[in-house]
């Protein structure tokens, strides 16, 4: 799930040079709920907690840093389905932080959080971007209740631009 944001960023952080801040709009559930039931792939909205042995680095200050961390997690927690969350068996999902220049996504482990997960033929996987919308480490009550409201039908607002 990549979004216009982080393309623009990343074209204004080349034309500007490392001296710039990466600039994002702030990513909402319902946004990214609404991005992953328009996207072509497949999607899965997990909430639970991810694990996963400490991955490489992606934190720099390197304008020329890989431009993507891969690793391995396990997800343990639910997942969301017509009549809400509910619980499902440990997941293995491939997680790569996608970067723009010198920012690059991350995720939390060991915290709950709500995941838009592509589901693909062969498992789980999610880039989490510099710029977020992919996963929300630490959701409240509130955030839980609007991608259950987004997965019945109803009103599914938010303001990221996809």
């Amino acid at each position: 799930m990549r979004h216009l944001c982080c393309a623009a960023a990343a074209l204004t952080l080349a034309a500007t040079g490392p001296a710039s801040a990466l600039s994002c709009l702030a990513p909402d559930v319902a946004s990214s709920f609404t991005y992953a039931a328009e996207a072509e792939q497949s999607y899965v909205v997990l909430h639970g907690e991810f694990s996963f042995a400490p991955p490489p680095s992606s934190i720099t200050g390197d304008i020329n840093a890989p431009r993507e961390v891969s690793y391995t997690a396990t997800f343990s927690g639910e997942a969301l389905g017509r009549s809400g969350f509910v619980p499902v068996g440990d997941l293995t999902v491939d997680v790569t932080h996608g970067c723009a220049a010198a920012w690059c996504g991350s995720l939390a482990g060991g915290v709950p959080t709500i995941a838009f997960v592509e589901k693909q033929a062969d498992g789980y996987a999610i880039t989490v971007g510099p710029c977020g919308g992919q996963a929300f480490a630490r959701p409240t009550r509130q955030m839980v209740q609007q991608v259950e409201a987004c997965m019945r039908g109803e009103t599914c607002e938010g303001g990221l631009l996809r």
